[in-house]
């Protein structure tokens, strides 16, 4: 792979995010598309993340219809058979260890535990245990459940 690659898919995203300026729904469905370039273009998996996150910013979509790109791209990423932990949760793991350290506070792993949960169990989590995330503040003790997201069979 040359390094016009990651340009072109910069610049594809760049241009589909100006000319989409008053149309959410056409900028998500380039966005889309943008993403799943990156897959077919042979990316080593930080190369992914880091062209994921700048195209993310980029391509800066309504709540709802983030929530419509991150459902699309999760089943992309299954129907491909991809990694265990795909490239949406690790982007959420990452952006929560960040948010947390930039933070200092709790509430942007809470966040992100709660978001990895529902993405990798596609499911809501349980109120319950929602409640007893919500309500720790121990730092560490979030990051250790976050880790173990991947290591059980259900969110219980």
């Amino acid at each position: 792979m040359t390094t016009i690659a990651p340009v072109a898919s910069l610049v594809i995203a760049h241009l589909k995010t100006i000319a989409t300026r008053e149309d959410a729904a056409a900028r998500q469905g380039w966005k889309i598309r943008v993403i799943k370039g990156l897959y077919e273009r042979g990316f080593t998996p930080d190369q992914e993340r880091q062209l994921f996150r700048l195209i993310d910013w980029m391509m800066d979509l309504p709540p709802d219809l983030e929530l419509q790109f991150d459902q699309e791209l999760a089943q992309f990423e299954e129907d491909r058979h991809m990694p265990y932990v795909t490239s949406l949760e690790r982007f959420a793991l990452e952006r929560g260890k960040a948010e947390g350290k930039a933070e200092g506070k709790a509430e942007g792993k809470v966040e992100t535990l709660l978001q990895v949960l529902e993405r990798h169990f596609q499911a809501q989590v349980p109120a319950e245990l929602a409640a007893v995330i919500r309500t720790t503040q121990d730092l560490d003790q979030l990051g250790r459940w976050v880790d173990l997201v991947y290591q059980v069979n259900s969110p219980e």
